[in-house]
């Protein structure tokens, strides 16, 4: 047991992203209580499988994540929101966490799921055992996603600096972390944002995924909608651009 605690420090400079499930509340009350229950635990199933690796890491039995450099990303779901908690400070722990997320978003909107969230960086406490969360990244992010007005996960600028200074922004091209000029509640503003749609699976849609979810939303929550259909339009464009460069 001591060995298995050693592996995660209670207080260290980490990432954190904090998600949250949109349209819950109506989900609660407009579905019976036996969909909502179905609806989370297909929403449960890629945290049950992180939670799982993340065990077999702290154990010393990694399952081929050489990528990540032996690091560790821990869930924590409560309610309506999710919480992902690296083990450090790492660039490999940088990757980790914005890998999940982008899993984590395609799961969800693959189950008609909105979601939303940010990562932020710095001093964060996390003793697992005790639920126990205290830093200034958890509020970071939690203040930020609050802004968004479209379904994905944006960096708080205090990850945009470590990725800057640790030169990750180019280390990280891969995983297409770009800069977006992301619509918020205060007006459009210049955010790097994650690429989720480079997760979905040969001969998904995303433009489709993200339509369903116009069946469960009417009024002003449509505005999420339509924003993350304009994301997705500009995304695909610039990729087509970018294919159609390389071929010259």
């Amino acid at each position: 047991m001591e060995e298995k605690e050693s592996k995660w420090e209670p207080t260290c400079d980490r990432f954190v992203a904090f998600l949250d499930i949109m349209g819950f509340r109506n989900m609660v009350f407009n579905k019976s209580h036996e969909d909502v229950v179905e609806i989370m635990e297909r929403f449960r199933l890629p945290i049950k499988n992180l939670k799982k690796e993340a065990k077999e890491r702290l154990e010393g039995r990694p399952q081929g994540w050489d990528t990540f450099k032996n690091t560790t990303v821990r869930p924590v779901i409560f309610s309506d929101s999710v919480l992902l908690i690296s083990s450090d400070k790492s660039p490999g722990a940088a990757r980790n966490i914005i890998w999940q997320t982008n899993l984590l978003i395609t799961h969800a909107l693959r189950n008609d799921i909105p979601i939303k969230g940010a990562i932020a960086y710095g001093e964060q406490t996390a003793i697992l055992g005790k639920s126990l969360y205290i830093g200034k990244p958890l509020i970071d992010a939690y203040d930020l996603q609050k802004e968004l007005l479209l379904y994905g996960v944006v960096l708080h600028h205090t990850m945009e600096k470590y990725l800057k200074e640790s030169n990750g922004l180019k280390m990280f091209k891969d995983l297409n972390i770009f800069k977006y000029t992301v619509p918020m509640k205060s007006g459009n503003i210049n955010h790097y944002i994650v690429d989720w749609t480079r997760r979905l699976d040969k001969g998904e849609d995303a433009r489709v995924l993200v339509s369903n979810i116009y069946n469960n939303v009417s009024g002003g929550p449509r505005i999420y909608v339509d924003n993350t259909l304009e994301f997705v339009r500009e995304i695909t464009e610039k990729k087509a651009r970018l294919k159609k460069k390389e071929k010259t």
